[in-house]
C-alpha cells in the first residue's frame, strides 16, 4: 500500500488500514528533537502506532487499528504539555536508560576537591534518588575541563536498541567562554557525563558479589598515552599486543590502583591528544589532587564498586556545583539541594 503524508484525520479514518500518517502535535524545536527513541518508546505516540519524530510532526504506522483506539490515545498525546514531552525527551537523551548514577560535583573549575553522591531509580522515567551519604574526593591539580564534543550514535539503526544508546551532552550547548577544556598533560579531571567501567584492582578476582567486569592488574598491564599509538587511551597487556607506543602508564604496584574504575573518556570515538587514563580510583589522601584522575579513599572506592551494576547502566556527572546547577533541569539531574541535604 502507498504512504500517505499530511492527510487530514477525516480522510485517514474512512480507511481500515492506512501505512503512514504524519500528525502535527506540540513537540520541541529542532534542536531539542529527541536525539534517542528511547523516551519516544515509553510515550503515548507509541501506543498508537508512532515510529519516529519528523520535524512538527509524528510519523505513524497505522495498522489493524480501531478508529476509537486511535482516537482516544491521539487525544491523550496531544494533550500533553509541550513542557512534559521537552523534560521527558531530555532527561532520556543525556542519562539514557542509566538506573545508578555517581556525582561528582566540587566549588569551582578550579578547585581541586569535592564530593560524591550516588544515585539510583527504578525505572528510567522514575525520580533519582540518593543512595548512602556524600563523600569526599579530590580531582586534577588543575580541576575540571569540558571533554570535546562527541560524534552522536545513529539512533536510527536498527542494530541499536534502547539499552544500547547513551547520547552524551553536547559541552558546546552548555559550556561558556571561559569554561576549560580537557586536554593530554592539563592535570584537570573531566567534566561532563560518562559511561564507567570495567573495574580494575591489584587482586587477581574481584571481592565476591561484584558485578562489574574486572581486570586484575598484573606486570604487563597499562594504559596507553601516547597519542600517536593507535592503542591511545586503551589498558591493555604489553604481553598480548606488540607496543606500537612510545609512552604508557605501568598500573600494577600502584596504590592508586589497588582498586579502580575507568572512566570513558574521550572513548567513541578515541581523539588523540583530548587526554587518557582516568579513572576513579585510590587517593593518596585528603586534600591530595591527581593528575587528573577523580580519586577517594580505598574503602570508599570498594564501596562503589560492589555497589555498581553494569546491567543499570551506571553514568558518571562531574561538574563545578554552579554549572551542575544550571543544567538540573535541562538534563533531568537529580536536585543539586537534594545531594546538600544528606551531606
Amino acid at each position: 500500500m502507498r504512504a500517505r503524508s499530511n492527510v487530514g484525520l477525516s480522510d485517514s479514518l474512512d480507511h481500515h488500514f492506512l501505512d503512514y500518517l504524519m500528525i502535527p502535535v506540540r513537540l520541541p524545536s529542532p534542536k531539542e528533537q529527541p536525539e534517542s527513541n528511547a523516551a519516544f518508546r515509553r510515550s503515548p505516540a507509541r501506543r498508537i502506532g508512532a515510529t519516529s519524530y519528523a520535524g512538527a510532526h509524528l510519523r505513524v504506522r497505522y495498522l489493524n487499528l480501531p478508529a476509537w483506539l486511535f482516537l482516544s490515545t491521539l487525544l491523550t498525546l496531544l494533550w500533553q504539555p509541550a513542557s512534559a514531552q521537552v523534560l521527558h525527551h531530555r532527561e532520556i537523551s543525556v542519562l539514557g536508560n542509566s538506573t545508578q548514577l555517581l556525582v561528582v560535583t566540587t566549588p569551582a573549575w578550579t578547585a581541586q576537591t569535592g564530593v560524591l553522591h550516588r544515585y539510583e531509580r527504578s525505572q528510567p522515567d522514575m525520580a533519582w534518588r540518593v543512595v548512602g551519604h556524600a563523600i569526599g574526593v579530590v580531582v586534577g591539580k588543575n580541576g575540571l575541563g569540558w571533554e570535546e564534543e562527541r560524534p552522536k550514535p545513529n539512533v536510527e539503526d536498527a542494530a541499536l536498541q534502547d539499552s544500547d544508546i547513551f547520547v552524551p551532552p553536547d559541552p558546546g550547548t552548555a559550556r561558556t567562554a571561559d569554561d576549560p577544556a580537557k586536554k593530554e598533560g592539563d592535570l584537570r579531571s573531566p567534566a561532563g557525563v560518562f559511561r564507567v567501567g570495567p573495574a580494575f584492582g591489584s587482586a587477581a578476582q574481584e571481592p565476591p558479589g561484584w558485578r562489574m567486569p574486572y581486570r586484575g592488574l598484573d606486570s604487563s598491564t597499562e594504559c596507553v598515552n601516547d597519542p600517536k599509538s593507535k592503542f591511545y587511551n586503551r589498558v591493555l597487556s604489553h604481553a598480548a599486543i606488540p607496543p606500537d607506543w612510545k609512552s604508557a602508564e605501568p598500573m600494577q604496584g600502584v596504590s592508586s590502583f589497588d582498586w579502580g574504575l575507568i572512566i570513558q573518556q574521550n572513548a567513541t570515538p578515541v581523539h588523540p591528544g583530548d587526554d587518557s587514563c582516568v579513572f576513579l580510583d585510590v587517593w593518596s589522601g585528603p586534600g591530595k589532587p591527581t593528575t587528573g584522575c577523580t580519586a577517594t579513599a580505598k574503602e570508599q572506592i570498594k564501596i562503589l564498586l560492589g555497589w555498581l551494576d553494569p546491567n543499570r547502566q551506571p553514568l558518571l556527572v562531574q561538574l563545578p556545583a554552579a554549572k551542575y546547577k544550571a543544567l538540573e533541569k535541562a538534563w533531568g539531574l537529580p536536585s543539586l539541594a537534594a545531594q546538600h541535604n544528606r551531606e
